[in-house]
């Protein structure tokens, strides 16, 4: 995951992220996440929160798989502020909750609005960025809730999403950026409305693709 702390790299919009998804024979699974930070209310206690806005696929893709619930639905993942619901995180779950075993299908206040809760993350589950423990994962489809600047899920401008791969086994990791920039190829001219523009290749290439050594993880 990414390091607390530490900058650098460009960051992907979200509609080059579909493409990347769509027409990479690389990777097995791509997903994103996108720290954000709210208000957290229940009743009449109200406190800070730190949270993921993520692709529906992110609990499959990384093989958690929630001790109560379900992680997100494919269909969770699209429309406008479409599917207000979380998975909550076993701390959270624990201390605000009390560890309530009939947790799943009760609501609790996000940025003021109200979400349901689906799942609740493993003890040991805390997100993808090193140096922070999530209280709640939302969809995508929720980002326009948590983002004051607007909705940027069509916008190919807003570079806001940190993009994780994982490669299909046995391929190697060896040339990707040659397959990216091929795959890529012959999409990147042709959008430019309203000052949006798709991302050339090289652009795409030059984001912060890192990896540890023998593993099929990458991320930029």
């Amino acid at each position: 995951g990414t390091t607390r702390g530490v900058t650098g790299g460009h960051g992907l919009s979200y509609p080059d992220f579909l493409d990347l998804e769509k027409n990479s024979t690389l990777f097995e699974s791509f997903i994103i996440d996108k720290i954000t930070g709210t208000t957290l209310s229940v009743g009449d206690r109200a406190e800070r929160a730190t949270g993921g806005i993520v692709s529906a696929n992110y609990f499959d893709a990384l093989g958690v798989r929630p001790i109560l619930g379900r992680g997100f639905r494919p269909e969770e993942g699209t429309g406008r502020n479409a599917h207000p619901v979380t998975v909550i995180s076993y701390l959270t779950w624990q201390d605000r909750y009390k560890g309530d075993p009939e947790i799943i299908g009760k609501t609790q206040y996000l940025n003021g609005v109200q979400h349901t809760i689906i799942g609740v993350a493993p003890e040991k589950f805390h997100g993808t960025f090193i140096g922070y423990s999530f209280n709640f994962w939302v969809p995508t489809s929720m980002q326009e809730t948590f983002d004051s600047t607007g909705y940027k899920l069509e916008d190919r401008g807003a570079r806001w999403i940190e993009s994780y791969a994982f490669l299909k086994p046995g391929r190697s990791r060896n040339g990707w950026r040659m397959i990216i920039r091929r795959q890529t190829a012959g999409r990147a001219l042709n959008f430019g409305r309203c000052g949006k523009r798709r991302s050339t290749p090289s652009e795409i290439c030059r984001l912060r693709w890192r990896s540890q050594p023998g593993s099929r993880f990458l991320f930029f």
